[in-house]
């Protein structure tokens, strides 16, 4: 695209959604929609151990030690519960983050190797 010149207005070009897409070959079959299936069905115990790792985390984290650092060197003021709290919620969301990114990346591993697999398998047909 040439440069535009002093006071004209740069055109963008058009958004092509077929250069960021990955290329899906017709529909699934046999291992591959089962391993899709498989990698899908497993993303709700990632969220399912968020939860449960995060009332743990800022039930004994948040209320006990917060409770305890307020005993201890505020006074009962609260401060040290909230701040800890706060900090149990930033790095629990950080851990979900993290779960969610590695279980997009199995999730495209599995279906790349089952793909590879079931072109193989044609390849050799033919």
């Amino acid at each position: 695209m040439p440069k535009p010149k002093k006071g004209e207005q740069q055109q963008k070009e058009p958004y092509n959604m077929e250069e960021t897409a990955p290329v899906m070959p017709g529909p699934l079959s046999g291992k591959a929609k089962i391993t899709l299936n498989s990698a899908r069905s497993s993303s709700w115990q990632v969220l399912l151990g968020f939860g449960v790792s995060f009332a743990v985390r800022v039930g004994f984290l948040g209320f006990w030690l917060g409770g305890w650092i307020d005993r201890r060197f505020l006074g009962d003021t609260g401060y040290g519960a909230l701040l800890i709290i706060l900090l149990v919620i930033g790095y629990s969301f950080y851990m979900l983050y993290q779960d969610v990114m590695r279980q997009d990346k199995r999730q495209k591993r599995l279906v790349a190797e089952a793909l590879q697999k079931e072109q193989k398998k044609q390849a050799e047909k033919n």
